[in-house]
């Protein structure tokens, strides 16, 4: 069974809002969920990077914007690459530029 976020919120419910809150373009709240997640344990974060690289070939129009898949990768790779458990401005940087990329691109 997966654990709850550090807030008692489902783990599975906060990746799915977030996902929901991409596809509708609601850049602020999809932080927050990602956010919830992410300080809640390296492996959820490592779960936020992985479906973030899965919405950008799922739900994002790569036809209308190609670049919008490598620049989510590096910013992934440089998420898990920054990882700091105590200091998680820099992972947070990288995670909601691709969050913010993905909101505001065409949806397919």
């Amino acid at each position: 069974m997966i654990p709850d976020t550090c807030n008692g919120l489902p783990a599975m419910a906060c990746v799915s809002a977030m996902l929901k809150c991409i596809r509708r373009g609601l850049e602020r709240e999809a932080m927050e969920f990602a956010v919830e997640l992410i300080h809640s344990s390296k492996a959820f974060h490592s779960m936020v990077c992985k479906r973030l690289e899965i919405i950008s070939h799922e739900d994002i129009d790569t036809q209308a914007d190609p670049a919008i898949v490598p620049f989510v990768a590096t910013a992934v790779a440089q998420a898990v690459r920054w990882y700091d458990a105590e200091k998680q401005g820099a992972s947070r940087m990288a995670i909601g530029s691709a969050i913010r990329l993905m909101c505001r691109a065409r949806k397919s």
